[in-house]
């Protein structure tokens, strides 16, 4: 009797154990995913959304550079001072070139394809605009020069600071989502590791 009772206790021991272990390979299983999928939330977000955001930073801020120079071409005392602020514009664009090219070839959201169609265009304008406003810096008609850029150049300038805000903006939600997916993804895999091991406990 004694013998069947053991055997019993046993056997429940056994099968309690069993459940316990398939918890834990469960739990390990479920954690790793969830943390696994964060990690790699986060390594996108590092390698692809930052980069994306700083580059539409560095944009806004040599839009706004380039006019201060036409202004500084305006003043300029001397051929030479012109030249130098001539020469300055000229590496910035191209910079500028080269940083828009690769933040096309980074872009990934629906979203912020849509809205890179109207950056081209706008800043097709704001050069346009402003090779005008430096010819008649050229020309030595400096007042006109400096009437144009308070009247067409600076709206141009605001213009496209504007569309490339909107692109910040599109970035900044996108970094603001993923960030809250990782947060979302460990809160939810620390509350089930919680949750399992009480259930254990108990």
């Amino acid at each position: 009797m004694k013998s069947k009772i053991w055997v019993g206790i046993s056997g429940r021991l056994y099968a309690l154990s069993l459940v316990i272990t398939l918890a834990l390979v469960g739990l390990g299983w479920y954690s790793w995913v969830q943390l696994e999928g964060a990690r790699a939330k986060a390594h996108f977000t590092e390698e692809n959304r930052v980069p994306q955001l700083l580059a539409m930073a560095e944009l806004e801020l040599n839009v706004t550079q380039v006019s201060l120079q036409v202004r500084h071409a305006i003043l300029s005392r001397s051929p030479q001072e012109l030249a130098k602020t001539l020469d300055y514009i000229g590496a910035k664009r191209k910079s500028m070139d080269e940083l828009k090219s690769t933040f096309e070839k980074r872009l990934f959201s629906p979203e912020g394809k849509a809205h890179f169609v109207t950056v081209p265009a706008a800043f097709d304008k704001f050069w346009k605009i402003g090779e005008a406003n430096l010819a008649l810096v050229q020309e030595g008609r400096k007042e006109e020069a400096f009437a144009y850029l308070v009247d067409v150049t600076i709206p141009a300038r605001d213009e496209l600071l504007k569309v490339l805000h909107e692109g910040m903006e599109i970035q900044s939600k996108g970094l603001s989502a993923d960030i809250n997916a990782v947060e979302d993804a460990v809160s939810m895999t620390s509350i089930t590791i919680i949750a399992i091991a009480l259930a254990t406990a108990i």
